[in-house]
């Protein structure tokens, strides 16, 4: 072997054992999740279970940032364009990483910039409005809706999201008249809807759960296949009618492209490790949560599968951004 080849493989062993020597000292700081909504919502919710889980079971420090705006795709913009070392990561929902961009133009592009590190949970949407809406049944609304000289109203989380998409999907597909109104988080819409200044709006069920509990606000459906055990008297829209009309929310952790596949291995197995939980899994379904431990190989197949499934209902819906 002559003397270059000879130094260069001393190169490369050298930079292999740097970057081996490295990440089996992760995480070396704190781990910080960017949740792309405002406090309180769904995807709050379920990150701050995960990193009160991690800094418990791991012994991590995990920190939760809330940077809400352009439909959550704002923290995924900020995220992906750091350093990829496993010590930031964000969450990516259907909504982010899915719905927005396929209705957006953004600069960057979620999935291709984004590494998908380990799903989190999923939850159903629910169609809400308020305890002193007279409206009782979601044919009462719709009927009501279609009927009134005034235009109905109902809030979401922003553009592009999948509350924003299940409306319009009822608007175009089955003639209910109602305007979107986007907000910056789900919490902020249901407090106007409880206020009376929106008609309804729909919202992850673990976003909806406490004010349901109160009292403040009334279900009238669920998007999933069947009812929830956390509202076993409210129906889904299938069995009202509407067919292929499954629309749940799912969060999940993801990461700047380029991080080192044994890091996002080991956050994997590290998060897969909580979600196993029992405690964790009740404590998820008493929020309206649904965990399910999943392979980095699985989670990367069911965001490209949604991200396909996602482009095709808004092109067949002809939704447009307001």
């Amino acid at each position: 072997m002559n003397r270059f080849f000879a130094s260069m493989l001393l190169v490369v062993a050298s930079v292999l054992a740097a970057n081996a020597a490295a990440q089996a000292r992760f995480p070396s700081k704190t781990i910080g999740i960017v949740v792309p909504t405002t406090p309180g919502g769904g995807s709050d919710q379920i990150a701050r279970l995960i990193a009160a889980k991690l800094t418990e079971q791991a012994a991590w420090t995990v920190t939760v940032v809330n940077r809400p705006g352009a439909s959550g795709t704002l923290a995924l913009g900020e995220v992906a364009g750091l350093k990829s070392d496993g010590h930031e990561l964000v969450i990516g929902l259907g909504s982010n990483m899915t719905f927005a961009p396929a209705l957006m133009k953004l600069s960057f592009d979620p999935v291709g910039d984004l590494v998908p590190v380990a799903f989190l949970a999923d939850s159903p949407l629910v169609a809400l409005v308020a305890e002193t809406s007279p409206y009782k049944t979601w044919k009462e609304f719709v009927d009501a809706a279609c009927r009134s000289v005034r235009r109905f109203t109902y809030g979401t989380t922003g553009n592009g999201t999948s509350p924003h998409v299940t409306a319009e999907r009822l608007r175009l597909d089955h003639g209910v008249r109602i305007v979107h109104v986007p907000y910056k988080g789900s919490p902020l819409a249901m407090s106007d809807l409880a206020g009376g200044h929106i008609d309804m709006t729909f919202a992850s069920l673990g976003a909806a759960l406490p004010l349901l509990r109160s009292g403040k606000l009334r279900a009238l459906a669920i998007t999933t296949a069947e009812r929830s055990s956390a509202l076993a008297s409210v129906p889904t829209f299938a069995e009202l009618g509407y067919a292929n009309f499954e629309q749940p929310e799912w969060y999940g952790l993801f990461a700047p492209r380029g991080i080192p596949s044994a890091i996002a291995d080991e956050i994997n197995a590290e998060v897969n490790n909580v979600l196993a939980l029992p405690k964790v899994r009740t404590a998820a379904l008493a929020q309206g949560y649904q965990t399910r431990p999943e392979s980095r190989r699985a989670f990367s197949k069911m965001v490209q599968a949604d991200v396909r499934a996602s482009k095709a209902v808004v092109l067949r819906a002809g939704i447009k951004i307001d």
